[in-house]
C-alpha cells in the first residue's frame, strides 16, 4: 500500500502571481504544535490581507496583551487547533463578524502533516455569507525539509458534490473524526455533504 500523500499540484495557484507559497516552520522538539504552523502561515507573503488582522491579534495574545473587546483568540495546543474571532466596532454603521480556525491532521505516512484553515464569515444579520476568503484552505508540511506548502483542494482529493444552483459553502471541521462536513446553500434549501481524511486524501462519505 502506497501511503505517500498524493500528488501536490500548485501550478494554479503559482500561476496567478509570483509569490513563494512555501515557507519554514521553525519549532523546538519532535514536531510542530499548531502555533508554530500559525506563525508560518502568517509569514507567507500572500496572507497579509487574509491574515492580517489575525496576525496582529496574534502579536498581542503572545506577549500577554489585552485583545480588543471585539477580538478573541482560542488556542488549544493539545488539539492542535486554534481560532479567531473578529466583529465590527460597535459604532460601525455596518455590522460584519468572521472567525478562522486552525486545524493540523496527520498524514498516515508519519513525513507529512495537513494544516486546513476554515473562515466562515457573517453579515450584518448574523447569517453566514460569501466573503473574500470564505472556505477552506490546505497546506501541506514536510517534515523532512520543516517546510508548510499551500495546496489545491484538488491535489489532497477534496472536492464537494454540490447541487445545482449553490450560491454559498459553509463547513464545520471535525477535529477527532477527521471529517469536513459542508452546507450547500441553494434557493431551495441547504443540502449537507460530508467528506473524510483517510490519512492520504479525502473521501466522500
Amino acid at each position: 500500500m502506497n501511503d505517500e500523500p498524493a500528488a501536490v499540484d500548485t501550478t494554479t495557484v503559482a500561476e496567478t502571481a509570483e509569490l513563494d507559497f512555501s515557507v519554514p516552520v521553525n519549532y523546538s522538539g519532535s514536531e510542530p504544535r499548531i502555533s508554530d504552523f500559525i506563525e508560518a502561515a502568517i509569514s507567507m507573503v500572500d496572507n497579509g490581507e487574509f491574515l492580517g488582522d489575525m496576525g496582529r491579534s496574534w502579536e498581542k495574545y503572545k506577549s500577554g496583551q489585552p485583545l480588543p473587546h471585539n477580538r478573541s483568540i482560542l488556542l488549544d495546543e493539545e488539539n492542535r487547533y486554534m481560532r479567531f474571532d473578529a466583529s465590527a466596532e460597535d459604532d460601525e454603521a455596518f455590522h460584519w463578524s468572521f472567525f478562522i480556525e486552525f486545524f493540523c491532521w496527520d498524514y498516515s505516512d508519519g513525513k507529512h502533516k495537513l494544516v486546513i484553515t476554515n473562515t466562515v464569515n457573517y453579515d450584518e444579520d448574523g447569517k453566514p455569507e460569501d466573503g473574500q476568503f470564505s472556505g477552506v484552505g490546505f497546506n501541506l508540511f514536510d517534515v523532512e525539509t520543516r517546510r508548510m506548502e499551500l495546496v489545491s483542494a484538488y491535489s489532497i482529493g477534496f472536492e464537494i458534490d454540490m447541487p445545482d444552483e449553490t450560491y454559498l459553502l459553509v463547513y464545520r471541521l471535525f477535529n477527532k473524526e477527521r471529517i469536513i462536513e459542508c452546507d450547500c446553500h441553494t434557493p431551495s434549501g441547504i443540502a449537507v455533504r460530508r467528506v473524510a481524511f483517510n490519512g492520504k486524501e479525502f473521501q466522500n462519505l
